[in-house]
This record gives C-alpha cells, sequence and structure tokens, in this order.
C-alpha cells in the first residue's frame, strides 16, 4: 500500500512538472507572438502615436524573443504592449486609433444572408488628425489677431444675470489661456465671474446674439451704424474696443466658423488662413499648416513612425510658436514678437484608416447589410435603451432638481441659470459622489429630499426587476430571447 502511494505521488509530481513546463513554453510562446505583433506598420503606427518609446523597445527585444532564446520575467513594456493588443482587438472604442472604417449599405438581401461583402479590392486610406484641445489654443492665438477675429463667431454668454445696476454676474465657460510668467497654455476650468459694465452696451449686444451667433466684423459694423439710435454715441469707446473686452472677461465667446462637430480641424484653420488678407505674422501660419498636413497625409508611408510622430509634434509646435508670434504682434508687443517665450503645447494625434476599393465608382461602399437585420437590431436595441434608461441616475438627479424648485420657488416658472445652480449646488455636490459609488447596486437612488416622484420610480424599478427576472428565468434553457418578449417588458417602462 505505501509503495502504490509513493509512486502515485511521484507521478502527480511529474505530471505536475509536465503541466509547469506546458504552461511556460506556452505563456513564453504568447508573449513572443505578442512582440512580434509590433512588426505589423499600421499595429505600429497606432502604439507610436500613443507611445512612441514602446515601439523602439518592442522592435529593439523582438529579435531576442524571436530567436527563440529562454524569457526571463514580463517587463512593464511587456504589460503595456499588450493593453494595446487587448484595445485593438476588443475595439473598446468607436474612436479607436486600431478602428478600421469602412461604407455600407442597407439592402435587401436573400432570405439567411444577414452580411455581404461584394468588394474585395479594397485599400488603406489614412487620416490623420490632431486632437482637440491643442487646435483649440491655436485658435486662441489666432484669434488675438484683428484681421483674424472679424471672421470669428461671437456667442452670447446665457448665464449672464443683473446682480444690481451696472453689475453682472454669470458663469465663464473654461478656456485656455497663456500664464504671464512660464508662457505655457493652461487650462481654465469654468468659474462665477462679477464685473462691472455699462448696461446699455449689454443690452445692445444681447439683443443682437439672441438668435444665433454673428460674425465679429458684422457685429462691429451693427454697431457702429445703432449708435445714435442706442444712445451710445457718447460712449468714449468704439464698438471694436468694447467686444474685445468683452471677449477678454468671457462675456462674449469666440468661435471658429465652422460646425461644432466638424472634423479635421487643421485643414480648416489652413483654408480660413488663406481665405484672410495679408497682415503680419500670417504667412508664417500658411506655411505651417501646409507643412503640418503635408506630414499628416504622408504619415502612413513613413519607414519609421515614430521618427514620423516626433515630426508631427515638431511641425505642431512651430506652428504654435508662429501663433505665439502673431499674438505678441497684435498685443502691440513686436520687440518681443521674434523671440516669444517658451510655449508648451503638447499635441497627440489620432489615425483614422478607411477601407476603400482600390478603383472608385458610383457606388463606393464594400458591404451590404440586410434590412431585416437592421430593423431587428433596431427594435432589440430601443427596448433594451428603454431598460436601461429607466435606471440612470439622471432621472433621480431631475426629479431631485423639479422637487427642491417646487419647495422654494412654488409659483416661478422661469429663473436664471445662475441663480437655479446657486441654489441647487449643495444637493449637486451630494449627487457626484453618489454616482461614483451607486454602481453597488441598481436600486440605489438618489433620494435627499424624499420625492414621491422617486417613490413612484422605485416601485416601477422594482416591478420592471421582477418581470424581467421571470422573462429570463422562462429562456434560461432556450438559445435566444425573443425581441417581442423584450418589447412587451420594455413598453411597461
Amino acid at each position: 500500500m505505501a509503495t502504490e502511494i509513493l509512486r502515485l505521488e511521484t507521478r502527480l509530481q511529474e505530471l505536475e512538472h509536465q503541466i509547469f513546463d506546458l504552461y511556460g513554453r506556452q505563456f513564453e510562446a504568447e508573449r513572443r507572438h505578442v512582440t512580434s505583433l509590433a512588426q505589423n506598420s499600421r499595429f505600429a503606427r497606432g502604439i507610436a502615436l500613443g507611445a512612441p518609446g514602446l515601439v523602439d523597445k518592442a522592435r529593439l527585444r523582438s529579435p531576442h524573443f524571436l530567436a527563440g532564446q529562454t524569457l526571463g520575467h514580463p517587463k512593464k513594456w511587456e504589460a503595456s504592449l499588450l493593453r494595446f493588443v487587448i484595445r485593438a482587438a476588443a475595439k473598446l472604442s468607436a474612436n479607436s486609433t486600431f478602428t478600421a472604417y469602412s461604407l455600407g449599405s442597407v439592402a435587401p438581401l436573400p432570405e439567411g444572408r444577414d452580411l455581404r461583402f461584394h468588394r474585395q479590392d479594397l485599400q488603406e486610406r489614412s487620416l490623420v488628425r490632431a486632437d482637440r484641445p491643442p487646435l483649440e489654443q491655436l485658435l486662441a492665438l489666432i484669434f488675438s489677431q484683428p484681421t483674424a477675429r472679424a471672421i470669428a463667431l461671437v456667442q452670447w454668454n446665457d448665464s449672464i444675470e443683473e446682480v444690481e445696476p451696472n453689475r453682472f454676474r454669470f458663469v465663464r465657460e473654461g478656456h485656455w489661456r497663456i500664464d504671464v510668467d512660464s508662457g505655457q497654455f493652461l487650462y481654465t476650468p469654468s468659474s462665477r465671474i462679477t464685473v462691472k459694465f455699462g448696461a446699455k452696451w449689454l443690452d445692445a449686444i444681447r439683443s443682437r446674439l439672441s438668435q444665433s451667433p454673428k460674425l465679429f466684423s458684422e457685429l462691429v459694423l451693427d454697431l457702429e451704424q445703432s449708435l445714435g439710435i442706442l444712445g451710445l454715441d457718447s460712449e468714449a469707446e468704439d464698438p471694436e474696443t468694447v467686444l474685445g473686452r468683452l471677449v477678454g472677461v468671457g462675456l462674449l465667446t469666440l468661435i471658429p466658423p465652422w460646425p461644432s462637430e466638424a472634423d479635421r480641424i487643421e485643414e480648416r484653420v489652413h483654408q480660413m488662413l488663406r481665405s484672410l488678407p495679408p497682415f503680419p505674422g500670417l504667412e508664417p501660419l500658411v506655411t505651417g499648416t501646409e507643412i503640418l498636413l503635408r506630414k499628416e497625409k504622408s504619415f502612413a508611408e513613413a519607414s519609421d513612425p515614430v521618427r514620423a510622430v516626433a515630426d508631427l509634434r515638431e511641425s505642431f509646435v512651430k506652428l504654435a510658436l508662429s501663433a505665439r508670434r502673431l499674438a505678441a504682434i497684435a498685443d502691440g508687443n513686436v520687440a518681443s514678437a521674434p523671440a516669444a517665450p517658451g510655449l508648451e503645447i503638447r499635441p497627440h494625434f489620432y489615425e483614422d484608416v478607411l477601407l476603400e476599393p482600390a478603383e472608385h465608382n458610383a457606388d463606393d461602399t464594400t458591404f451590404h447589410i440586410s434590412s431585416t437585420t437592421v430593423e431587428r437590431l433596431q427594435r432589440s436595441l430601443l427596448a433594451s435603451a428603454r431598460l436601461a434608461g429607466l435606471f440612470n441616475t439622471r432621472h433621480d438627479a431631475l426629479h431631485t432638481l423639479a422637487h427642491w424648485w417646487r419647495q422654494h420657488h412654488p409659483a416661478r416658472e422661469e429663473m436664471p441659470l445662475v441663480e437655479a445652480a446657486r441654489g441647487f449646488a449643495p444637493i449637486w455636490k451630494g449627487y457626484l459622489p453618489f454616482v461614483r459609488t451607486a454602481g453597488g447596486s441598481i436600486m440605489n437612488m438618489f433620494d435627499p429630499l424624499g420625492s414621491d416622484a422617486l417613490d413612484r420610480l422605485r416601485e416601477r424599478r422594482l416591478g420592471l426587476l421582477r418581470k424581467s427576472s421571470d422573462l429570463v428565468s422562462q429562456y434560461a434553457e432556450k438559445p435566444e430571447l425573443e425581441i417581442a418578449d423584450l418589447e412587451r417588458l420594455a413598453s411597461q417602462v
């Protein structure tokens, strides 16, 4: 008996060694495979845009990894590379650098054919773009020049309220500014500001911007032509100076003359600069944007993605320095303009890859998806969204805000935004930490005021949970949930 036990123990030890050996070999094989992915040009470009040093480390160690030599303990750079691999494989973001796009169409397809690719001659087109914050910093510098400011749109700050004669309070949106001492761009978060200003000027400007933003030059001209009618002809300051002061304190905001959702902003900046009449400092900006756009377009063909990313960032910084010199000239500081103070801008770039037919024709789509499939997806997603939306904590905040309003201002139908924000601020301070911790249970509710509406919402949520639990139990042995049942459940939300 003892001999048999010893034999079994020995056999178990041998099997354990074999399992550990097999695991070690497989683990090393996966490490080699992950490292080898850095040789893929498109994947390497995506890594280089986010972490240039990681590409160099992976490529430097690839020969050692691929030569079959014994590997030591995993290094930090391997874990970083693995995170990029997971992002590329899992497509955690629709706008990820590692996500390729292609055009498709919805069309009737034969029964059983949900998806059909009809173009195989596909080629990649790289679309590199700069991140928005550095571009916003760049525009802030460009709009400091009067000629460029003339084609900017002027937007009114709706949060303004008059607290006493010629004294106004408003919320200034977050904005970029240059720190006088360091010369760096700093982001200033939203804050509440109080200023003294002539009510006549503000009333005149507000009436002209109440419907939509206006071009700065058009607004200046309109005010100049209306000074007598508005009773402002005796004022010491001209309209352009007044508007500049209001932009400076944040009562007015300058926005570029294109939609806020527009992409490829650098191209629009270049077109805007080319449309301006000549003025000192303009030519370096036009040349700088041309160089930046050229480097963006040639990025995918670069043999060394790390060097290409460095060139992109260097081009952007040079462009920003040209804009800084332009701002110095606009401020009348011509003497220091050629040697502007150091400007620290950290531009980031992203690459979108479009898969398109190698030969263009009337139909540039690469796949068809069945219209019945799209309809089925829409029905399922809409029903799921209605179910999930009922448990969104924003409902708790909105009901609480309504309850606070009924308690404190039962006779008022309207209220200035700043006043409402100031009154609701103590409750909002409690809501923010609640959102961070509410994930513990979907039945956690934010109800500091004991709202009747939230009591009813709590009952509906409980009822829906019971019904959904019953529905799931019915389909526990079935491959999928019927959309019709999901819709019936959602109709009770």
